[in-house]
């Protein structure tokens, strides 16, 4: 199986579902218990679960966030016992450690719909997961290999959970450049692992093993708040100017870029290693489309989700007209359903 719509109740259930996904999609579930997940595929190794205690969180003005929290690896223990830490390789090695890859607003009681990704053959394997989280807002996370797109090194194993500010307390909501709204897909943020065999890295670059995103990877656009923000001269990130270039409702079709992922070295910052794309996913505009809406590419089939929940740009932080509600505007990411 390489798409599956469903529901979950609860984020246990939701662990539970995606290790069964998993396990149709061709991945090896090491383990499958209540709250804690394992299973690995290719160099991805990755353990998920909950902690204990943190769900629901209690947020200001009375909402309900659900958290879950994952790790990459170099290899897994089978276990028992069954948790997230402590896996070869991790740098996650306790419960409460912080380098821990966060994925929130799985709130047990709001989740309406979730959507499983995986790959088709002949691709790197991957799994993207969309929750519905409650009414018009969404929540991402993905795991699996990159695409090399034809180079010969080994594929490096990724994962990345979209942590989002999304109660309306300061406006922090509406602000993508709040340094607590992480999305590590395209930004060097902190709630991301990345795991780099051997062989792929140059001469001079760090030794193998798993990074935090912020470390390393390089991020490929800014999160700015204004349309206008786009059009200025910056420092280069490749999707800068990626809102303004959207189609009006007459001339049909929809622009999907793909997201490419870099090594950096930190010696003088100005060194990359190309180690890929993501594989089965693009940021793309979401401007004139409804959620889950299916887009047609030449014998292709993609789904558009907002980042956190649609809005408009003159609602951001710093907008026309802000407001306190969680927006991400037109930014989102259309993920290929693979049937």
């Amino acid at each position: 199986m390489a798409y599956q719509a469903t529901t979950a109740t609860d984020w246990d259930d939701l662990l539970n579902k995606l290790g069964l996904f998993a396990a149709t999609a061709g991945w090896t579930v090491v383990y499958n218990q209540t709250g804690q997940l394992a299973i690995e595929k290719g160099n991805c190794h990755i353990a998920i679960g909950t902690k204990s205690g943190e769900n629901p969180v209690s947020r200001p003005g009375g909402y309900q966030d659900g958290i879950i929290n994952a790790a990459l690896s170099t290899s897994l223990n089978s276990g028992p016992p069954y948790q997230y830490w402590g896996h070869p390789g991790s740098l996650v090695t306790t419960e409460a450690d912080g380098d821990r890859c966060v994925w929130n607003d799985i709130n047990g009681d709001t989740q309406t719909n979730v959507w499983f990704f995986s790959a088709a053959a002949g691709e790197p394997d991957y799994i993207h997961c969309v929750v519905q989280c409650d009414g018009d807002r969404y929540t991402h996370f993905n795991f699996g290999n990159v695409d090399p797109v034809g180079m010969t090194h080994a594929n490096v194993a990724f994962c990345f959970g979209l942590q989002w500010y999304w109660w309306n307390v300061l406006s922090q909501s509406n602000n993508m450049e709040y340094n607590q709204n992480r999305n590590p897909m395209v930004a060097d943020d902190v709630g991301g692992h990345i795991y780099v065999p051997g062989s792929v890295l140059p001469v001079g670059y760090p030794a193998a093993g798993v990074y935090k995103v912020i470390d390393y990877k390089t991020g490929v656009m800014q999160m700015f708040n204004e349309e206008a923000d786009y059009w200025t001269a910056s420092p280069g990130f490749i999707l800068d100017l990626f809102l303004p270039f959207h189609n009006q409702l007459v001339t049909g079709g929809t622009h999907l870029m793909g997201i490419p992922m870099f090594f950096q070295e930190t010696t003088g910052g100005v060194s990359h290693c190309c180690l890929g794309v993501i594989p089965g996913v693009a940021v793309a505009n979401i401007e004139n489309h409804v959620p889950a809406t299916e887009l047609q590419y030449s014998g292709d089939t993609w789904m558009i989700f907002p980042w956190k929940r649609k809005g408009l740009l003159a609602n951001l932080t710093g907008g026309a007209d802000p407001q306190p509600e969680c927006n991400t505007a037109y930014f989102a990411y259309a993920y290929k359903k693979n049937v």
